[in-house]
């Protein structure tokens, strides 16, 4: 239930019980919630990449811990392939404007980060991509590592760590009630694997000064 400043209780309680209604779980927002949460996997997922990690591996890993759909593959799939990244994400900033060059921004145009077979949809992986992300951590003065050189669990726990952050912001804030309601929405609004809980359960399981670390080694 959006409620953004302003919204009045009486307009509050009339979403939560319509909600309610439909036998559906309220979560009450200040702010778009799924798509804050979205925006915190590309996050860290665009932090994976500048830490070392090749964006084809940041999807497997993802899919591989429980997530639908890896997100560099979801934007493809949208057209969103050049669109700006949040957060600072120096290496994929370089990779989409060499392949905005080329032409490729997603589904539509045949070729993203991946290649698409137009009757089938179905995603390749494309060897081209090496030379241009090669280039782009070169442009951006990030370390250039072997494809792939980051183990899954280390792409998966700091794209947890970036979500745990963000669902923390947002109960500062106040924009949420509690950690609860932003793992409620991951789970029923983005296709979060429901047996991990949601993000803030499995930071929590994760261990939150492992992921804390990480962040900062990810900052260096």
């Amino acid at each position: 239930v959006l409620a953004p400043a302003g919204a009045s209780a009486q307009a509050v309680a009339t979403g939560v019980a319509l909600a309610r209604a439909v036998k559906a779980r309220p979560v009450v927002t200040r702010v778009p919630l799924t798509d804050a949460i979205a925006a915190a996997i590309e996050r860290g997922a665009a932090a994976a990449v500048d830490y070392g990690a090749h964006p084809y591996a940041v999807d497997l890993a993802l899919v591989g811990w429980g997530l639908p759909e890896g997100p560099f593959a979801a934007r493809d799939r949208l057209n969103r392939t050049t669109d700006a990244l949040p957060g600072p994400a120096a290496v994929m900033r370089h990779v989409a404007e060499a392949l905005d060059r080329r032409g490729r921004t997603g589904s539509a145009s045949g070729a993203g980060l991946y290649l698409f077979d137009g009757p089938t949809g179905a995603l390749t992986e494309d060897t081209e991509l090496a030379a241009i992300l090669s280039a782009a951590r070169a442009a951006a003065g990030r370390p250039v590592r072997p494809t792939r050189a980051i183990p899954p669990e280390v792409i998966s726990d700091l794209v947890m760590a970036v979500l745990a952050n963000e669902g923390a912001r947002l109960c500062r804030t106040q924009a949420i009630a509690r950690p609860s309601d932003f793992d409620v929405a991951s789970v029923l609004g983005t296709g979060f694997p429901r047996w991990r809980g949601g993000p803030m359960q499995a930071a929590d399981e994760a261990g939150l000064l492992a992921l804390r670390n990480l962040l900062r080694r990810v900052a260096d």
